[in-house]
């Protein structure tokens, strides 16, 4: 049964590819992800324990169910906004002002990390020692790397929001004009988040991001002036170039880790590769046999849309909805809560998208807020098909990369830094009407 569900998740990505004709196309997205991980579980690759075969039961509804609705948001017609006179459209084009506001407020927040790390880094630690002391400062261990409690809402509901957004509104820029100082933001930003926490989930989602665009805008020297053309294709080798340099860099930070946790004798990046994705299988079985909460209707998946509104109302004296601290005890219950995936391997936290879906609603939860989830995602690809603005691309590739494509950890809307930058993204923007 097991392998049948796998060969039926791979038959559904083909097909769905086959339609799109498109690798970034959600649904071939989604399903090949998946089809992945559970080929990683049911094989054992590295002596990875077996999910239950309810699990994956549970993964092929969720992902049947995302399939449905990207099928729900096809039948839509989407058209570029026309004026009421039909003989104008909109185009949109970036807010400068905003976007360098936007980038030094974010950049004044973030300075007193910044400086702490760098102090903690000139001192003589390494980037594993960031890892390991920053990680006991967020489960309330006093140290070094300690933050004020102002400081840290500061950071997750003002800087890191405005950084997931103008991280992937700089690439996109850069590829639509061919600007270097649009590549140094983005580059300087990651290179900011990665550091601030020695993780390298940010650096792989950097990568996607230039991958992504460039399967945007591969075809762009076809249908370009000539100037762009020829920037395209100076700028192929220099992006291939970018990221061979960031994958050494996540090689550097992984040895890191591994020397500073005493392990640097079982470096294995595809081991590592495997344990982080087929993993998340196992801890989802043992996160659904533990749950003992009521369900939390939408405030697990969403919780990173209301955290910033209810901590604003705590500072008033003014509770928020016992669902939405079940959904914030039971996150923060995630990263406590560690179990063996192998024979010698502990795990923590990722428990895929699905898990969220569950904690709001069982089964139906899983079922409807797939079918959301696969029709809200088809709708930012379709927008971004007919649209082709730099804001519909933004989005798209802030979202199939921030959110679509780490859904095996978890429902990443959970962070207000995965969720917010979509909504304020319109403030980026401007918006004109020119005569077609």
């Amino acid at each position: 049964m097991i392998y049948m569900i796998i060969l039926l998740i791979l038959f559904m990505s083909l097909y769905f590819l086959y339609i799109d004709k498109k690798l970034i196309s959600p649904a071939f997205s989604f399903s090949c992800l998946f089809a992945l991980i559970l080929a990683m579980n049911a094989f054992e690759v590295f002596s990875l324990y077996k999910a239950k075969e309810s699990i994956y039961l549970l993964i092929l509804l969720g992902v049947s169910s995302f399939l449905c609705g990207t099928c729900i948001t096809r039948t839509w017609k989407f058209r570029i906004r026309k004026s009421a006179s039909s003989s104008k459209r909109e185009i949109v084009s970036i807010n400068c002002q905003m976007y360098w506001g936007m980038f030094i407020v974010c950049l004044s927040i973030l300075g007193p990390s910044i400086f702490m790390i760098s102090s903690f880094l000139v001192s003589g630690n390494s980037i594993g020692d960031v890892y390991l002391i920053a990680a006991r400062a967020s489960h309330g261990e006093i140290n070094e790397l300690t933050q004020s409690s102002l400081n840290i809402l500061l950071e997750q509901y003002i800087a890191y929001p405005l950084l997931y957004l103008l991280v992937p509104a700089s690439i996109t820029l850069f590829f639509h004009y061919y600007k270097k100082r649009y590549l140094m933001i983005a580059i300087i930003l990651t290179c900011i988040r990665i550091v601030l926490n020695a993780r390298r989930t940010y650096l792989l989602t950097f990568l996607m991001m230039l991958f992504t665009e460039y399967i945007m805008h591969k075809n762009d020297s076809y249908f370009s002036n000539m100037k762009y053309a020829m920037a395209m294709k100076k700028w192929k080798k220099r992006i291939v170039a970018l990221i061979g340099i960031f994958v050494g860099v996540f090689v550097y930070i992984t040895v890191q880790r591994y020397n500073a946790e005493g392990k640097i004798h079982n470096v294995n990046l595809l081991a590592s590769f495997c344990y982080y994705y087929g993993g998340s299988l196992k801890y989802f079985e043992h996160s659904l046999e533990g749950y003992r909460e009521s369900y939390t209707y939408g405030f697990s998946s969403l919780r990173g849309l209301f955290s910033p509104i209810f901590g604003v109302l705590k500072l008033l004296g003014i509770g928020a909805p016992r669902a939405y601290e079940t959904a914030t005890r039971v996150l923060n219950s995630m990263a406590s809560n560690i179990i063996f995936i192998s024979p010698d391997k502990t795990f923590n936290s990722f428990a895929t998208a699905f898990y969220q879906f569950y904690c709001d609603g069982g089964i139906l939860g899983i079922v409807f807020l797939s079918v959301l989830y696969g029709a809200y995602s088809h709708f930012l690809y379709r927008k971004w098909k007919d649209d082709r603005t730099v804001k519909s691309e933004t989005q798209y590739v802030f979202w199939y990369t921030t959110v679509l494509m780490l859904s095996f950890v978890n429902m990443e809307t959970v962070l207000s830094m995965c969720i917010w930058p979509i909504i304020i993204s319109k403030l980026l923007f401007n918006k004109k009407c020119v005569k077609v």
